[in-house]
């Protein structure tokens, strides 16, 4: 091919224009689940117990949470059974041991299901929509 070195190695250029679908605004967001990187481990069902670090953004990209930063050792609890907050048990329904996970969680999400608190303490700010970053350990 005309031009092209004879090596066979071709240095392309690129510079981003846009990005779609474009990351939504936090705070008018639904529950969501992204998958940030996937181990092929075995996944966590619903009344499995799951051990995870987890870092909790405000919309202003504050840190507000980091379970690393309160201690070395990772969170443990069962989804299903309203230890934590609603949408970190429903965000980690299905996570594969050893991935990550960011939860875009809105307000409606930040209490447990069947209790009043939850057992494990997460500082949340009211009627806010936080980011939520969740590392499972295998």
């Amino acid at each position: 091919r005309a031009g092209m070195p004879a090596d066979g190695m071709v240095r392309f250029e690129v510079k981003l224009l846009s990005l779609s679908p474009a990351i939504p605004n936090p705070d008018e967001a639904p529950f969501r689940i992204a998958n940030i990187s996937a181990s092929g481990g075995k996944p966590v069902l619903c009344g499995e117990t799951v051990k995870a670090h987890i870092i909790v953004w405000g919309a202003d990209g504050k840190k507000l949470y980091s379970s690393r930063e309160q201690g070395e050792t990772p969170l443990s609890f069962t989804p299903g059974k309203s230890e934590v907050f609603f949408g970190l048990e429903a965000g980690t329904v299905g996570i594969a041991l050893g991935s990550t996970r960011t939860l875009i969680v809105p307000p409606q999400f930040q209490k447990p299901l069947r209790r009043e608190t939850p057992l494990i303490y997460i500082p949340l700010p009211a009627n806010q929509t936080v980011l939520v970053d969740v590392e499972s350990i295998p």
